[in-house]
């Protein structure tokens, strides 16, 4: 028995090459199928935009209706495609906010208008804060130097909340996840054993235990062999313990570096959220001291899983900037709760965006005050009937926009020649009306108003082939919710309405004959203001007869010495009697 050990292990010195062999070769390919992933990795993180949906996500599940010691919720204003028309997504780029939550907060916000008789006072709140910032340069500043901080953050917290970084960092949430699913009744155990800190802890000593007995194992083993050998005694089988023990702590070795790898990777980011925290108290502090009432913060954070997460994430541990972490267990264990619990960071999140858009409009509030196009703080005007009042208003999406003044008390039909610029006239009214209702800031010299209760925009209607609706039938469609909503009007409530060139889904003759009798219904109702655009001849005869209509125009253009266009884009009272047609299409070289 003794010698037939002696030669299998004698034999293992020859199985022991090829084994480290072929494991070698397997580690070459490894690091070529390495190299691959690594470049397909980076090629998903610059492709990978879930971090960003996921913080949009969480910043969405905000309460907006709910306003700081005010009994009353916020009321909104019905309002209907004006996210799509006023493309609100580049209206809320144009004020440039430091965050990308910040920008998401102002996309939100302008698609929910307040009514008129909103009685919380969120747009007074509002309008009282962008107030502070555009008269207190201080307060500025110190807000401008935060927002610098929360937008540095923000990109590290949107690597953290990314699919990329979850799967690098945390494959067991993946793996508890498809468990959840296949096996309900083992995933509470294995969630457990996953996400507790105890447990985490018990699985890092035992990892540290076993490194620290292969090691011993290995050096133990290996002089002893060596011994043995120098006495001349058998020593093929101390020395292949000493090799497979040896192997063991290699593996565990690269277990721990790679947990504590992770970790410290985990905590930068961690820190993020950690910095964010106090932005955002710091925010809440800076409005106490100067008396503004913002809507979130903090302090109203009550519920128990969400302040035992704040209190966790403010932990000492957190608060420098370091890519290394001894206590493994805790940074684990409380990104787990990160994830899980995210809906609980919407608070500080939206404390951080209302901040960031009331700095937004303040900013650009300031640098407009020596150009030509100026923003003003809106006012309401009380009055039965409706009434927009407009000096100097223009188009923020447009570079360099012409100005133009309006004072509107009836519904108006807008004429004029085509590319003249009657739709973006009429997308600078919503524009305004929709900042006043929301911010009470206007892109105008001056403007007021009677704040609506109905806001309507139907500036792109389209055919609906899948429903088997032409264009026409899409246009009736449209101009019949519109009645129905409109006799639906309380006594009290005003509605706002933009069309632009309804009924032109069939013959000139019989849709002329459509938008006039329209219109005509429409302008028989004394709570309601509109604007319309039109080609129609017969609808201007109606503007000058019709005592609650008025023409207005958008001024036809003058060629240049080139024989060229030259667009004035401006608007006065009265109807255009100009068609350019037939000249735009021989310019075009159409039929050349």
């Amino acid at each position: 028995m003794k010698v037939f050990m002696i030669h299998s292990f004698r034999s293992s010195w020859f199985i022991l090459p090829l084994f480290v062999l072929c494991m070698t070769g397997c580690a070459k390919k490894n690091i070529k199928i390495s190299s691959l992933e690594q470049i397909k990795s980076t090629q998903e993180k610059i492709t990978d935009t879930s971090g960003k949906d996921r913080v949009l996500e969480i910043i969405t599940t905000i309460e907006h209706n709910v306003v700081p010691a005010q009994s009353q919720p916020v009321q909104y204003a019905h309002v209907q495609n004006i996210q799509q028309d006023l493309s609100l997504e580049n209206i809320a780029a144009y004020f440039d906010c430091k965050t990308v939550m910040g920008k998401s907060f102002l996309t939100q916000t302008l698609n929910h208008p307040v009514c008129a008789v909103d009685e919380s006072g969120i747009v007074a709140h509002r309008k009282k804060a962008i107030e502070q910032l555009v008269n207190n340069p201080e307060l500025k500043k110190q807000v401008d130097e935060i927002l610098q901080l929360a937008a540095q953050q923000e990109q590290l917290i949107i690597q953290l909340m990314s699919d990329f970084f979850i799967g690098k960092t945390c494959p067991e949430l993946q793996n508890l996840a498809l468990l959840k699913n296949q096996n309900p009744y083992v995933y509470p155990f294995a969630e457990f054993c996953t996400t507790n800190k105890s447990m985490q802890t018990a699985k890092t000593v035992l990892q540290m235990l076993s490194l620290f007995g292969c090691t011993a194992g290995t050096i133990g083993f290996g002089i002893t062999a060596a011994n043995a050998a120098h006495m001349g005694a058998e020593y093929g089988q101390l020395a292949c313990l000493s090799g497979y023990f040896g192997i063991l702590t290699g593996l565990y070795g690269y277990i721990i570096y790679d947990d504590f790898t992770k970790a410290g990777e985990k905590r930068s980011k961690i820190h993020a959220l950690n910095q964010l925290i106090h932005v955002a108290e710091q925010i809440e502090r800076l409005c106490d001291t100067y008396q503004i009432d913002n809507q979130f913060k903090m302090s109203l954070i009550q519920d128990a899983q969400g302040a035992r997460l704040v209190k966790e994430l403010k932990h000492c541990r957190y608060t420098q900037k370091k890519n290394y972490c001894f206590s493994t267990p805790a940074v684990h264990t409380l990104l787990y709760k990160v994830y899980k619990n995210d809906k609980h960071l919407a608070q500080m999140f939206a404390s951080i965006a209302e901040m960031d858009a009331y700095h937004a409009i303040a900013t650009k509030m300031l640098a407009s005050q020596d150009s030509r196009n100026r923003f003003c703080f809106a006012e309401c005007i009380e009055s039965e009937k409706p009434l927009v009042s407009s000096t100097g208003f223009w188009n923020v999406l447009i570079p360099h926009a012409v100005p133009n003044t309006l004072l509107q008390y009836r519904n108006i039909i807008l004429t004029g020649p085509n590319a003249g610029g009657k739709t973006s006239l009429i997308k600078a009214i919503l524009q305004n009306i929709v900042l006043a209702q929301t911010y009470g800031v206007a892109a105008a010299e001056k403007f007021e108003f009677t704040q609506f209760d109905v806001i309507l925009s139907y500036l792109t209607i389209s055919d609906d082939l899948i429903h088997g609706q032409s264009l026409f039938q899409s246009e009736i469609n449209r101009a019949q919710e519109l009645l129905q909503t409109i006799k639906a009007l309380q006594p009290h409530q005003k509605l706002f309405f933009a069309l632009d060139e309804l009924f032109t889904g069939t013959a000139s003759q019989g849709g002329e004959r459509t938008a006039y009798k329209f219109i005509d219904k429409v302008a028989s109702f004394d709570r309601v203001l509109s604007i319309y655009a039109t080609h129609f001849d017969a609808l201007k005869d109606l503007g000058a007869a019709h005592s609650s209509l008025m023409n207005y125009k958008v001024n036809a253009p003058v060629k240049n010495e080139k024989n060229k266009f030259v667009y004035p884009y401006t608007v006065s009272a009265g109807h255009n009697d100009i068609c350019i047609a037939v000249d735009m299409a021989e310019q075009a070289g159409l039929f050349d």
